[in-house]
């Protein structure tokens, strides 16, 4: 009776492996349950190019902060990644469709999003920022954006928070968020709002453009998953406390938002 229950046990486990959605992996200590697209492989959908988040480099490899964050968690635990890439608003889509495992990309964790996914705990604290070239002095902060031409990324928490505080006419939305710098040194709009490490960063690119202010929203970045997928964010989670204990957070700001990266 025991070798037929033992028997019984491993093929159903084998039966749970071929269909491809799972496999088991852990250490002496644990044996955790990862569910997958494909066994020992995590799908990343991403959106680029949003340096120094995700961009693809000189190579035409994914490079940035978030890229080695999903890398760094998908090698703990024993999966190879695989990016797919996506505009923004099919990016979000490509979870319910079952075309990917996970979505990282500076994705801002919102009640309204998590009714539709699944969020990790924490991986960033950012906030929305305001850039204005350096010959502007009529911007200092959000209460000065009134009646004011904005640009932002579509579909963006920046393009909500513009929203705010301009007319719904007044703000630009671009797919590419290049764009919309691009047309504030044209002085075609007069700020931009964005994600204040991507503000950092153009503002560090471009010595025409600053920062108006400080970051005026404090928002939290999660990796998401589909709602059904809980194993498989719970050990995402378990990765994420792992580096924050560790250190390696601190580690890949160093290497990606100084001025000198």
């Amino acid at each position: 009776m025991g070798n037929k229950l033992i028997l019984g046990g491993v093929i159903v486990l084998l039966g749970i492996i071929l269909l491809g959605g799972y496999y088991y992996m852990g250490s002496q200590e644990e044996v955790v349950l990862i569910n997958t697209i494909s066994q020992g492989v995590l799908t990343v959908g991403t959106n680029t190019p949003y340096e120094p988040m995700e961009y693809v480099d000189e190579n035409g490899m994914y490079a940035g902060y978030d890229i080695d964050v999903i890398k760094n968690i998908a090698k703990n635990l024993g999966l190879t990644v695989v990016f797919k890439e996506y505009v923004w608003e099919e990016l979000f889509e490509s979870l319910s469709n079952k075309e990917v495992d996970v979505i990282i990309s500076a994705i801002t964790i919102t009640s309204e999003r998590s009714e539709s996914m699944l969020f990790s705990i924490p991986y960033f604290n950012g906030g929305q920022s305001i850039v204005v070239k350096k010959t502007n002095t009529d911007i200092i902060s959000e209460i000065n954006l009134e009646s004011k031409k904005i640009a932002v990324g579509s579909g963006t928490i920046g393009e909500d928070e513009a929203k705010k505080y301009t007319s719904s006419d007044l703000v630009i939305g671009f797919d590419d968020i290049e764009l919309a710098f691009d047309s504030l040194i044209a002085d075609e709009v007069d700020a931009v709002i964005v994600d204040y490490i991507v503000a950092s960063v153009e503002v560090g690119q471009h010595e025409e453009l600053k920062l108006a202010g400080e970051p005026f929203t404090q928002e939290y970045y999660g990796i998401a998953t589909s709602l059904e997928n809980r194993d498989l964010i719970e050990n995402i989670n378990y990765q994420i406390r792992e580096m924050t204990r560790e250190g390696d957070f601190s580690k890949l700001q160093v290497k990606w938002f100084t001025k000198d990266s």
